[in-house]
């Protein structure tokens, strides 16, 4: 009957520690989720990048040098402009 009983309790006293295990790592994640700054709006970049398309496109009669010029200066400028990840965001702010 005892061994029943202990048998019992451990389970019990497990089930308790694994509850509060589970609580502080919510905890710890929401801690960290909450010191990540807030994420990048996509679509904004998106529409600012479309815009600047359709206004290279929009002037008319260009040589075709020129403009893969102008694209590959836009798109490298777009790479420079792009933000970090937010993955990368929350690595920076475990050191």
């Amino acid at each position: 009957m005892e061994v029943c009983f202990l048998r019992y309790c451990l389970f019990t006293t497990t089930d308790q520690l694994i509850l509060m295990v589970q609580r502080r790592i919510a905890d710890l994640w929401r801690q960290a989720a909450a010191d990540v700054p807030a994420t990048v709006d996509w679509a904004a970049m998106y529409k600012t990048l479309l815009g600047e398309l359709v206004a290279l496109s929009a002037q008319g009669a260009v040589p075709d040098a020129e403009l893969r010029a102008r694209l590959e200066a836009l798109i490298t400028e777009t790479q420079k402009r792009k933000p970090p990840s937010r993955a990368s965001l929350v690595r920076e702010g475990i050191d």
